[in-house]
């Protein structure tokens, strides 16, 4: 909170109120021997972007077909979690959209930047408003889930969370709640800030899109909080390991509340480890952040396949007639 009101300060004292214009003028080109570079504007920049996008992507990939069905006796079962994995797939999709925007913004020069800079600006903080309530909407479906009622006190089935794939997917059996609507409240909030701020260019208007911007993001680790403090059934209760994962990254996306273009207020100058600058560094924890996101998503995976595994086989063994074979 002092941090966001120390950036209100420092933004009304010395910004002019456009994102875009300031977004590449505060950063180095480094490495420092390509700072001449005609190809590639900012070297670092657009490798450490570029890895970002793969990185999302590819997890993104993982999760819709590693992490989305359990295997059990050659057959593939969706299970409750497949809700949830619908959310994380479309924010780390939507993640490694904006990363690679941000990989061709900071590789083309600036000539041919200034012929589209507004509208890129346009979709990318649409993109990223839309990714970080999606990510919040992950994060707090999966507390819903862990504190619903477990599957074996609705039915007498143990498997009946378990639907061959093929078949329509389960719901995680949550109503849409108050917590849901804040995220949506705080999107359309979001949008409407940014939208206005295109609009109306000034000096107020930028510093209620970073407040709102903050606000937002905000929500993330807000819900990480509440998804490892809030007890819950025993058949649902993450493994402490999966709460390390998850709690690592809260702490990664804490500095992810604020652009990066206002971190540069910070960290601006030239190369700080010479093959690096400030936006490089910045862009790290959102690397870390999402790495230590998709080993959470893992690790309750593969606790989810277990039990699964278990009440498949316990079921088989309960209802399989032996007398037909004697």
């Amino acid at each position: 909170m002092l941090l966001l009101c120390y950036t209100i300060k420092l933004l009304s004292q010395g910004t002019n109120g456009r994102l875009s214009s300031e977004f590449r003028a505060a950063e180095a080109r480094c490495p420092e021997p390509w700072s001449d570079n005609k190809v590639v504007v900012y070297p670092s920049t657009t490798i450490v972007c570029s890895i970002l996008a793969i990185i999302c992507l590819l997890f993104a990939l993982i999760i819709g077909i590693r992490y989305n069905t359990v295997r059990v006796f050659n057959r593939r079962f969706y299970t409750r979690n497949t809700t949830i994995n619908g959310l994380w797939i479309f924010s780390y999709f939507l993640a490694g959209v904006s990363a690679s925007l941000l990989t061709v913004h900071h590789a083309l020069r600036e000539e041919t930047v200034k012929t589209y800079e507004e509208v890129y600006f346009l979709i990318y903080y649409i993109i990223t408003g839309i990714q970080a309530a999606s990510l919040a909407a992950s994060i707090n479906m999966q507390r819903k889930f862990k504190n619903a009622a477990p599957a074996s006190a609705q039915t007498t089935s143990p498997t009946e969370p378990l639907i061959p794939s093929g078949s329509p997917r389960p719901s995680t059996g949550n109503k849409f709640g108050i917590s849901d609507l804040i995220i949506i409240l705080f999107l359309i909030v979001y949008l409407v800030i940014f939208l206005v701020y295109t609009l109306v260019d000034g000096r107020n208007m930028y510093i209620a899109f970073t407040v709102v911007y903050a606000v937002q993001r905000s929500l993330v680790p807000l819900f990480i909080l509440l998804l490892i403090l809030t007890p819950s059934s025993q058949e649902r209760t993450i493994s402490i390991k999966s709460k390390a994962f998850i709690g690592v990254a809260a702490l990664f996306h804490l500095p992810l509340a604020l652009p990066v273009v206002v971190w540069t207020y910070f960290i601006r100058g030239s190369c700080i480890i010479w093959i690096a600058n400030g936006t490089d560094l910045m862009i790290l924890p959102y690397i870390l952040s999402y790495l230590f996101l998709f080993l959470f998503i893992r690790s309750e995976y593969i606790r989810n396949m277990e039990q699964c595994i278990w009440d498949t086989v316990t079921q088989i063994q309960d209802n399989f007639d032996f007398r037909k074979f004697t």
